[in-house]
């Protein structure tokens, strides 16, 4: 299991491009019935989780399990996400609980630079300036 900081919705595009096989990327179910972020997780095979539901929760904890036990590699973002804020938020612990009861070692990982892609609330990425860009001016 990996775990992340989480700024928006590019630390998700970012790490399935990346990272190798398919990965089980977690998402809040919320989600699933977003007009474009919606199609676009469930064809990248995401596996959406109830936050607030008891009984869903714990639904969702088996089924992620079974894809742990199939192979593919959990990836979640455990921290609350807040879009204004800088620096670490309170962490959700369902992640964790998932590795407990799957006996699955969890890795953590950081990743950088996908604040300043996508700020606040703004669903287009803005240009980012490359250096080899800016030294050819």
């Amino acid at each position: 299991m990996l775990v992340f900081n989480h700024s928006n919705y590019m630390d998700s595009l970012v790490l399935a491009a990346v990272l190798p096989g398919e990965p089980a990327i977690v998402a809040k179910r919320e989600l699933a019935g977003h007009f474009i972020a919606g199609p676009l997780l469930r064809r990248l095979r995401i596996p959406f989780v109830e936050r607030y539901d008891v009984s869903g929760s714990l639904a969702d904890a088996q089924a992620l399990m079974t894809l742990a036990r199939q192979g593919r590699t959990l990836v979640f973002f455990p921290e609350a996400h807040s879009p204004e804020g800088w620096g670490l938020s309170e962490f959700y612990f369902g992640a964790f609980k998932v590795a407990a009861d799957a006996n699955l070692p969890v890795l953590p990982g950081i990743i950088r630079g996908t604040r300043s892609m996508l700020r606040g609330e703004q669903w287009f990425p803005r240009a980012l300036r490359s250096a080899s860009r800016s030294e050819s001016r």
